[in-house]
């Protein structure tokens, strides 16, 4: 790849070689190679501006969770070396162990298996800008800690953080203006973007079981976050169902699709995309507060012909209950 270095012989080479290096050799520094020096890291407690800031966020990670590893599961991407490259990285930490201080508290000692999917957009051996999604409320629960402490703890300490509140608000704004709507399922191989929007319409913003059927296999495989899982259409609407509930009002913006065509009838896309809703009922996030919020969200399907044989959906909801404490 022109502009990479030689041992790089495509893009997921690349994401997978430098995960590896950061995380599995422990060359943390290696982070200003890989990371331009004003890269910017989205996630949904505000964005993290600069390559030096990854190497702190990192090693803290590695302070709460020294035995944290990244087990890259597939990368979906585009791009070339010309426009530059947009990867889809979905990362398994299994069995890391909460032996120092984490943003969530003094140390547990106990396990916890955690899925992240992390966006990229690469150019010349570096990342320049990156969307990080994380299953922290999954985490904080095996962990043993009450998630609703924990949040209002959070948002008690961004009381304050006025670009965090300026952000989450500009967010808002932007998804509502998107008015994205269902009208017809496209053939997801000849227009991934348009499945993908009305994939995630029906699922997210009017529900629809006959067209849940005819979106899944009957056998498939949903993995998403908290533990939440089915074996089937009817079980993927039923895992996502606590969401639905609590947060009315919903609004959906696709924010990034890209798809990746593997053997023959054999399909994966990647999407990333913001839910915005308003919490009017009691529910798995409290006591309805009838506030605004925003999550940050990101998608892994596998398609066998026009139907999702497996899907990976992660999106942090602790920060979603951080934001009804501010």
């Amino acid at each position: 790849m022109k502009g990479f270095d030689p041992e790089f012989a495509d893009i997921e080479g690349y994401i997978l070689g430098i995960t590896d290096r950061i995380w599995k050799d422990r060359d943390i520094e290696a982070i200003r190679r890989y990371y331009a020096p004003d890269a910017v890291i989205h996630t949904l407690g505000g964005p993290v501006v600069g390559s030096e800031a990854v190497i702190q966020s990192t090693k803290d990670t590695l302070q709460a969770f020294p035995d944290r590893r990244l087990l890259g599961e597939a990368v979906i991407w585009s791009g070339d070396d010309a426009t530059g490259y947009y990867s889809s990285h979905r990362i398994l930490s299994p069995d890391m162990t909460n032996a120092g201080a984490s943003p969530y508290g003094p140390p547990t000692g106990k396990q916890a298996t955690v899925r992240t999917i992390a966006d990229c957009v690469v150019r010349a051996n570096q990342v320049h800008e990156e969307w990080l999604v994380r299953d922290n409320l999954g985490l904080v629960m095996q962990l043993g800690l009450d998630p609703h402490s924990v949040a209002k703890k959070l948002a008690q300490q961004n009381r304050d953080n006025q670009p965090l509140r300026t952000w989450l608000q500009a967010e808002l704004e932007r998804v509502r203006a998107s008015r994205l709507r269902y009208e017809s399922l496209p053939d997801p191989h000849q227009d991934a973007a348009g499945f993908a929007g009305a994939v995630l319409s029906v699922l997210y913003q009017e529900p629809d079981a006959a067209m849940a059927n005819s979106i899944y296999a009957r056998d498939c495989e949903f993995l998403g976050p908290s533990g939440r899982a089915g074996k089937s259409p009817a079980e993927v609407l039923q895992a996502i169902h606590p969401l639905l509930h609590a947060l009315g009002r919903r609004q959906l913006s696709i924010d990034h699709v890209c798809a990746l065509s593997r053997q023959e009838g054999q399909l994966d896309i990647a999407v990333r995309w913001t839910l915005a809703g308003v919490h009017l009922l009691d529910g798995i996030y409290g006591p309805a507060t009838n506030k605004e919020a925003l999550l940050l969200a990101a998608t892994h399907w596998r398609l066998e012909g026009r139907l999702v044989t497996h899907e990976w959906t992660v999106f942090d909801e602790l920060a979603l209950m951080q934001q009804l404490h501010f």
